[in-house]
């Protein structure tokens, strides 16, 4: 069994709550192989249950998130998809695909290397046609990405998650100004605006206190540009839903972290965090 690096096993908590919530009798999505992950790592579930439970400060953020962004892939109807910084997600095993899609899942070798040989372990087949792609995202991803075979002349939705509010300022730019020029018209781009400030606020600090998992000193100094207005920039339609928006509409409780009500919550301070749709209109 290849071993997942630090960078990689960020993506256990998540994968947990995906487990839990895939429990769950008014499941929000479905995905089996969340917790075939966290069993290859010898990851404790319960003690992302306890993170990821709705009584906690996180709630049911990564189920919202999760859910949002697979409507983002849905509505699109691409048959080229890509997922930059994939590491545990499996859309390309739970989500159903327009026929002849292909997904290009990028991250790099080791954390690949870990997701092939559970996937390999369990058997499961893909919905499309998937294909992985070894890259750095401070290297020429999109130049390992063209020669994986994918396409910038053909439509394109692309799934930022779990990423932008952990890179620097010039390193958000960088990477919307990659999506952007590798997107045709008619392309889609779903994503997180989510700033570190978010992971610096008062109740993210009270989290810290609980886990003894202090996130803010992997945080970079600095605020990247704000992806929406970004996008909306050059030409893209965009919408911008809160997570507080977003759980009404599917019925959950306001994830205490994010609640706009809360004293000491990201939102409370000034620090919203966001769920954005920006699509390429045809004639750009």
């Amino acid at each position: 069994m290849a071993e997942l690096p630090p960078v990689g096993a960020t993506g256990l908590n998540p994968a947990a709550a995906r487990a839990a919530e895939t429990a769950r009798p008014d499941r929000l999505f479905e995905d089996r192989l969340a917790g075939e992950f966290t069993a290859a790592y010898g990851f404790d579930p319960a003690t992302a249950a306890e993170m990821s439970g709705p009584a906690s400060l996180t709630g049911d953020i990564f189920a919202l998130r999760t859910r949002f962004l697979d409507d983002v892939a849905g509505r699109a109807g691409c048959r080229q998809a890509v997922i930059p910084a994939a590491g545990l997600d499996v859309r390309a095993y739970r989500l159903d695909w327009p026929a002849g899609t292909t997904l290009y899942e990028v991250d790099t070798e080791p954390v690949l290397a870990f997701k092939a040989d559970v996937l390999a372990r369990v058997g499961s087949e893909s919905r499309c046609v998937r294909t992985t792609v070894a890259a750095d995202l401070r290297e020429d991803w999109v130049g390992a990405l063209v020669a994986a075979g994918f396409d910038p002349a053909l439509p394109t939705v692309w799934l930022v998650e779990g990423l932008l509010g952990w890179l620097p300022p010039d390193a958000v730019e960088r990477l919307l100004e990659q999506l952007h020029a590798a997107s045709a018209p008619g392309s889609r781009i779903g994503l997180e605006q989510v700033f570190p400030a978010h992971f610096r606020s008062p109740v993210m600090r009270e989290l810290y206190a609980r886990t003894g998992d202090d996130l803010s000193t992997l945080l970079p100094d600095g605020q990247g540009p704000e992806p929406a207005r970004w996008l909306a920039g050059r030409g893209w339609h965009v919408s911008a839903t809160g997570v507080d928006e977003l759980a009404a509409a599917l019925g959950r409780p306001v994830p205490p972290m994010f609640d706009p009500d809360l004293p000491g919550s990201s939102a409370f301070v000034g620090v919203p965090y966001l769920l954005v749709e920006a699509v390429r209109p045809e004639d750009s």
